[in-house]
Order: structure tokens, then C-alpha cells, then sequence
């Protein structure tokens, strides 16, 4: 069995217990030892039979666990990569979570602490990065790539041939079509139909996609 320890306590993080225990009913994988977050007055509180042990000097204390790392927000997710990498000196071992139901085509590829909500589709050939989050309900189209430290929201439709380079938001019911570059840093915001590449660092809304800040 697998111990697992969550970071932050987020609902993120909540959610992948979601995961987790769909995980487990089919066969007892992880034990889950709790949260960790860096806000020490959510250290001790109590969610369900878990708790948030402390910050991330608690993984000194059980080396042999592993990581899901998860945090995100829509106004700070351009630091996630940061967040992230400060685990780097503890020599994290970093956890990937799929949910059962996925639907994964051939070829598919999967980087390390991804976590991959129920129902979506992985498309043939479909790369996604390492450190992303893909909620429920997404279609992620062949021969996609989806860079590291990507957070794609629920029941979004990304055409074949898309590249998504690392560090984008991509906001619930999102449309990106075909054959189309989203540069690194950008915001896609809910609803939004991406019908043209975009520029680093852009925020874009709307139907068609229009850039309203960079």
C-alpha cells in the first residue's frame, strides 16, 4: 500500500480523494495520511477521519511517502510552477492519480503528479505533462500536448493537434479548436471558443477569444 499525503488543503485536494477512493474500491492501493499546507492555522484541522499535519517539514518525518501536489487558483496560477518546486530539496516522491473511468487511448502519455478527474477522455496519442490537474468531463483530443503545470476545468473540449504549452488556465466549458498553439502562461476563461493561437501570458474571454490583458 501506498502512503499518501495531499498538498494544500484545497479543494483540489479534496477532490482527489474522490479519485483516491474510487482507486481503492477496485483495489486497496493508498492510505492517505492527511494534508500538508504552509498555512499553519489550518494545521490540526480535522476534514472527515483527516487531518492537516503541518507544513512541508512533515515529509521529512515519512520519507517514503508520496506526494499529490495540487494547488491552484484562477488569480495566482502562473506561480504554481514555484509552489511546486519547492519540494524539489526534500526529494518528493511525486504521485500520479486517474480516475478509473478515464478513457485513455492508445499511445497516451502521463507525467508525474498529474491528477485526472472522472470521465474524461485522453484521446490516441494524447501527452499530458507533468504537475496538471484535468477535471470531470473534459475531451482532451488526439495528439494533444498539455504542458507541465496545466489546469484544464471541467467539461472542456480540446480539438486534435492542440498544443498547450506549460502553465495555463484553461476555465470550465472552454472550446479550443484544431490545430491551434495556447502559449505558455495564458488564461482561457470560462465558456471562452479559441478559434486562433495565442501570446504568452495572455487572459483571453469570450466567443471568439478575445485578448483582454497580457
Amino acid at each position: 500500500m501506498i502512503d499518501l499525503i495531499l498538498f494544500p488543503f484545497n479543494g483540489n485536494a479534496r477532490d482527489a480523494l474522490i479519485v483516491i477512493n474510487q482507486i481503492n474500491d477496485i483495489k486497496t492501493t493508498y492510505h492517505v495520511l492527511g494534508f500538508i499546507d504552509d498555512n499553519k492555522q489550518l494545521h490540526k484541522t480535522k476534514y472527515h477521519e483527516l487531518t492537516v499535519l503541518g507544513g512541508q517539514d512533515i515529509l521529512k518525518m515519512h520519507t517514503n511517502a508520496s506526494l499529490l501536489a495540487v494547488p491552484s487558483r484562477a488569480e495566482n496560477f502562473r506561480n504554481r510552477n514555484q509552489i511546486i518546486q519547492l519540494f524539489n530539496h526534500l526529494n518528493t516522491n511525486f504521485e500520479t492519480l486517474v480516475s478509473p473511468s478515464v478513457a485513455i487511448g492508445p499511445g497516451v502519455k502521463i507525467g508525474k503528479n498529474t491528477l485526472i478527474m472522472p470521465h474524461v477522455v485522453l484521446g490516441p496519442d494524447a501527452e499530458i505533462g507533468d504537475h496538471c490537474i484535468i477535471f470531470s468531463n473534459t475531451v482532451i483530443g488526439h495528439n494533444v500536448k498539455v504542458g507541465d503545470y496545466t489546469i484544464i476545468g471541467a467539461t472542456t473540449c480540446i480539438a486534435g493537434n492542440v498544443e498547450i504549452e506549460e502553465n495555463c488556465y484553461i476555465g470550465i466549458g472552454a472550446n479550443i479548436i484544431q490545430d491551434l498553439v495556447i502559449k505558455r502562461g495564458c488564461l482561457i476563461g470560462t465558456g471562452s471558443v479559441i478559434t486562433k493561437d495565442t501570446e504568452p501570458n495572455s487572459t483571453i474571454f469570450g466567443n471568439p477569444g478575445r485578448k483582454i490583458w497580457q
